[in-house]
């Protein structure tokens, strides 16, 4: 049976639509998109547009519009190796390990029904291949529209990518999301503009060709400031630098390709001629250094650097017997420019360039710009820091997504027993190693504290100050630790009883030499109030 291709197009199921939203609103307000609670404090309107002047010329004016940006971050992309390269880099490192073996992240859970919709659910969307690519755009746009897509037996199947230019988001005057209906009509969506929560439009005609409910979406904002409906690109502040370097970079290059060369000066002697005949000479010397020489028929540049030049010289006399020489020669212009030498404005925006990338230089292969080693480890510390807030930033997506596959599934992703825990792979070996640098630099300031170092023998706080303000721990933790340090004062005190008896014993002498005098049978002799006189005595006189 033939088959058309009518019948291979995927159809649009308005009824599956309509159930798996029904999963949303027929749930506790726990488990459906609603606010937590709808009576709020909540009074202000986040849509205030606040107005700005920009101080840049026209030539170096960077739009604010969201699409403008979108356009200056794809250049950047397409065009800055090293705008290009820091965002491979970012995105790599947050979501990759050093030896690359091991997934993006461990995403577990302690109850075994939620473990199970969560690789369940890992297996369907692929997310581990996809994070970062998906990290990568959201940093690179500052914003990140990701379709979920759902089968009919209530599982999360698929995330789809929608490019950020044609995506739109609507909220109301105090920040929530707009709860309209998405209304399709042969195959074509007829909603009005602002009237769902998200909505995509063509890029060239602005027509609505989409709808979104408010659980269709995520929509993750990177640099968001609270009152702005979009993110902001990570290259946002890169973009007016950028332009500054690249058209300083243009005009070093053009100028290095014209006026870096040699210029060649053709002194022509015209002595004697007329205004005509001079003319002429130097028609006839340019056609001379332009014609074909070669047998081959090929023609010589006189402009390259291999062609030699043979002029004929002379000695022309003057009116009164004076001689003189013929002026016909070839000069030379020096090239040199200390324009094309002092690059010092190139290298100023080059620095401001890679500042803004917050990537450290060395990764890009400048250390010469690097001033030792204290100012490359403050840039660790500020990259790592960086990637720290990717990881948990992509952390809430995976979040998200694992919370819409429980809802679906009729489960409350906000109960402590369903909990989803994230676990990324540690960022470097470096930085292992200067968390267990911090941890020792705190315990000796802890030492310091209770009198326990060599730098200071008088405790200035107690113990269990040290447990609740540094260690940070809680109340029932504390109480352990405290037990188990005074049974382990008691053992020791108990020891040190123990040990100081046995050492008084092993002082007491033992074999110290004792002289005993005889007494007579029967006499009786007291020494200190004690009865003698059944004591045999005898002389050691060889201890003696």
């Amino acid at each position: 049976m033939a088959i058309n291709a009518k019948q291979v197009m995927p159809q649009r199921n308005a009824g599956l639509v309509s159930r798996i939203t029904k999963l949303w609103t027929t749930s506790t307000p726990s488990l459906g998109p609603q606010p937590l609670e709808r009576d709020t404090t909540a009074s202000g309107s986040t849509s205030v547009e606040l107005g700005s002047r920009n101080p840049w010329g026209d030539f170096f004016r960077t739009s604010t519009d969201r699409l403008a940006t979108y356009d200056d971050v794809e250049e950047l992309d397409s065009q800055s190796e090293e705008a290009s390269t820091a965002l491979d880099i970012i995105s790599n490192n947050a979501t990759s390990s050093e030896d690359g073996s091991q997934h993006s992240c461990d995403i577990t859970s302690p109850n075994a029904r939620v473990q199970q919709i969560i690789e369940e659910t890992e297996q369907y969307t692929r997310i581990h291949d996809r994070i970062a690519h998906l990290t990568r755009n959201c940093l690179k746009y500052g914003d990140l529209f990701v379709e979920v897509v759902i089968n009919g037996q209530g599982q999360v199947t698929d995330l789809r990518q929608l490019p950020a230019r044609t995506m739109y988001r609507n909220e109301d005057e105090y920040g929530n999301l707009m709860m309209g209906t998405p209304r399709y009509e042969g195959g074509k969506c007829v909603n009005n503009e602002g009237e769902c929560a998200f909505e995509q439009r063509n890029a060239d005609t602005k027509q609505i060709i989409a709808a979104f409910y408010p659980w269709q979406i995520i929509h993750l904002r990177w640099n968001h400031d609270g009152t702005n409906k979009y993110g902001r690109s990570h290259l946002r502040v890169a973009r007016s630098t950028w332009k500054k370097l690249h058209a300083e970079e243009e005009s070093l290059i053009m100028g290095r390709l014209v006026r870096a060369l040699l210029k060649l000066i053709f002194y022509i002697d015209t002595t004697g001629q007329s205004e005509a005949q001079k003319r002429a000479t130097v028609r006839e010397f340019k056609q001379a250094m332009n014609r074909r020489v070669q047998i081959d028929g090929s023609r010589e540049s006189p402009w390259s650097v291999m062609t030699d030049y043979y002029l004929t010289t002379e000695t022309i006399p003057m009116r009164g017997g004076q001689v003189v020489q013929s002026q016909s020669k070839i000069d030379t212009i020096d090239p040199r420019n200390e324009g094309l030498q002092q690059i010092e404005d190139v290298k100023h925006f080059h620095r401001k360039f890679l500042g803004v990338l917050r990537v450290p230089r060395s990764y890009l292969g400048f250390e010469e710009d690097t001033q030792g080693t204290a100012q490359l480890s403050q840039e660790e510390v500020q990259y790592i820091r960086l990637l720290r807030d990717v990881q948990r930033f992509m952390g809430h997506f995976i979040w998200h997504v694992m919370a819409i596959a429980q809802v679906l599934q009729g489960m409350d992703p906000w109960s402590a027993d369903n909990k989803v825990e994230t676990a990324w792979p540690s960022l470097s070996v470096n930085d292992e190693l200067n968390d267990a640098q911090a941890e020792y630099q705190q315990a000796q300031a802890i030492a310091i504290l209770l009198g326990t170092s060599s730098l200071n023998q008088t405790p200035v706080v107690s113990v269990r100050y040290v447990l609740e303000h540094y260690l940070e721990l809680n109340e029932e933790q504390i109480e352990d630790i405290m037990e188990e340090l005074e049974s382990k004062r008691q053992a020791d005190l108990e020891a040190s009883i123990a040990a100081a008896q046995a050492g008084a014993r092993d002082l007491a002498p033992t074999n110290a030499p004792v002289i005993h005098q005889k007494e007579p049978p029967g006499s009786t002799r007291s020494v200190k109030g004690v009865d003698t006189s059944t004591r045999l005595t005898t002389v050691d006189t060889d201890a003696a």
